[in-house]
């Protein structure tokens, strides 16, 4: 069995440094290196502040009320190459069509889950722009974008990309 903690420097150093984890992942236990937390009922705290990165590791998170929550958005600018949508890097990109170019997307969920990206596409059709050819579109309608303006489109899949569905979701004009 391990030790209790009688010094509070002690347990003040094993505090200061689950702190300062800035990358804690879930799914394990916390190592106090054979040491026991004793008289301290950490359950009570009502609000626990995150120092970093939650690294869930695919792991299931249930029971959680989300509460002024924001996607992370990937701004990539003025597009002028073919162009791999990371879903990982956030699931809302940014981008202005700069050149004909290509677009696919990496790093679904697996399957059966289901992950979906939101695309913001300025002037979309002031090129040609080539999307996966796996959409299954809204209605069967490929939509036509805007040459000068922008549309947000909506891709989502729950067989890791073999089919994305697509739909245009707002268009300027």
């Amino acid at each position: 069995m391990g030790k209790n903690f009688d010094n509070m420097e002690l347990l003040k150093t094993v505090i200061e440094n689950v702190v300062d984890d800035t990358t804690p992942v879930l799914g394990g236990d916390l190592d106090l290196d054979g040491h026991a937390l004793t008289g301290l009922d950490i359950s009570d705290d009502t609000t626990p502040v995150l120092g970093g990165t939650l690294d869930g590791d695919d792991n299931v998170l249930k029971q959680t009320l989300l509460q002024d929550t924001a996607q992370k958005t990937q701004a990539l600018g003025s597009l002028s190459a073919n162009t791999a949508i990371d879903i990982e890097s956030g699931n809302i990109t940014t981008f202005t069509v700069g050149a004909s170019l290509t677009l696919s997307f990496t790093n679904w969920a697996a399957s059966p889950n289901t992950s979906a990206v939101l695309l913001k596409i300025t002037n979309g059709s002031a090129y040609t722009l080539t999307l996966p050819g796996a959409i299954t579109w809204d209605k069967n309608s490929v939509p036509t974008l805007n040459s000068a303006g922008t549309d947000w489109l909506l891709f989502w899949t729950n067989d890791a990309g073999s089919t994305i569905y697509g739909k245009l979701i707002w268009s300027e004009s």
